[in-house]
């Protein structure tokens, strides 16, 4: 079984492609006793990041340069049926500073969790103090 896995592509929302902690404590534990294995990822974004990790010899991981040929078709594509599901089910909507969303004390607006965050941020990078 272990022969087996050896590779693990997945994929991460937003445009991250780094490995995150679950990602690293998952391969450590799932692909930790191979001598070799691969961990993948695509973001939804685009970006792409691969590392191969090897446990013979004095053991050791390095970054694979990796890129997705979008341009290529492969046996499942099918690009018409794709952007036909899209335009029915995918919808566009604008968020507005006056949109409400439900918070841990009640409604808040987009505007009043902007300010939240860049509060937070201010308040971070006074805690730090000088760089």
């Amino acid at each position: 079984m272990l022969a087996i896995r050896r590779v693990w592509i997945h994929t991460h929302p937003g445009t991250s492609a780094q490995p995150s902690r679950v990602d690293e404590e998952t391969f450590a534990r799932v692909f930790g006793r191979s001598d070799w294995a691969v961990m993948a990822i695509l973001a939804q974004g685009g970006q792409t990041s691969a590392r191969l990790q090897f446990h013979t010899g004095p053991g050791g991981g390095l970054q694979i340069p990796v890129t997705v040929d979008w341009s290529r078709p492969f046996a499942a594509s099918d690009w018409p049926g794709w952007e036909q599901e899209y335009v029915q089910h995918v919808r566009h909507r604008e968020f507005r500073p006056n949109d409400w969303f439900a918070g841990q004390n009640g409604p808040i607006s987009v505007a009043e969790m902007w300010d939240d965050l860049t509060d937070d941020s201010r308040q971070l990078s006074q805690a730090k103090g000088p760089a």
